[in-house]
């Protein structure tokens, strides 16, 4: 009786091993390309994302050892999660909320780099201000 136990849990083992590979989620692709520096200054929007996505479980922090994170490995980290954490598709979280997030998490120094440059100033139209002048003496 104790061989049969052995033989029958043996198969059992095989068998759930066997299906355990169709049953898992499909790997991520690996050509994906996280490098870059973070594109967008949003840190509003960022934060208000990071509120409503990540504060649940973060808690006001955004790992547990408190270290910082390059822009890639902290957007591999959004996209395709780990044991801890599962990943965000773009269905949930489009591109431009997920740099977003990265203008947050530099702010709060949870993402080290710099936000892009902000854009140049508008100059007022030379033009603009002439039109708004009452036009005074012989023309």
């Amino acid at each position: 009786m104790g061989r049969f136990a052995i033989g029958v849990s043996g198969w059992v083992v095989i068998l759930v091993a066997g299906c355990a590979p169709v049953h898992a989620p499909a790997a991520m692709p690996s050509s994906i390309d996280y490098e870059g520096p973070v594109a967008s200054r949003d840190i509003a929007l960022g934060g208000s994302i990071f509120s409503t996505f990540c504060n649940p479980c973060h808690a006001g922090r955004v790992n547990p050892r408190g270290y910082r994170w390059s822009p890639a490995q902290m957007r591999r980290q959004i996209r395709e999660g780990n044991t801890a954490m599962p990943g965000i598709s773009e269905e949930y979280l489009s591109q431009g909320d997920l740099e977003a997030v990265l203008a947050f998490l530099t702010v709060i120094s949870a993402v080290d780099a710099e936000l892009p440059p902000a854009p140049p100033a508008a100059t007022p139209d030379s033009q603009a201000g002439q039109l708004a002048q009452p036009r005074v003496g012989p023309q």
